[in-house]
């Protein structure tokens, strides 16, 4: 998948920690960073974007390690 094939929908950032969740085409994912470094991405492909955004704020909050 390339870059065009994903849209960025939501930004989430506290502290050091930042979550982007975005579309793809296979459905939702939320991208996560500690210190400007990607750490991980939580694949969330049959969830809705209410879903992944509680996923980006969980991220951010330090409930998701």
């Amino acid at each position: 998948m390339n870059e065009r094939d994903k849209n960025e929908y939501h930004t989430y950032i506290r502290g050091n920690r930042k979550a982007k969740v975005i579309l793809t085409l296979e459905g939702w994912q939320v991208d996560c960073y500690e210190n400007s470094q990607l750490l991980k991405t939580i694949y969330a492909p049959d969830k809705s974007e209410e879903y992944a955004e509680r996923i980006g704020n969980n991220w951010v909050d330090e409930i998701i390690d």
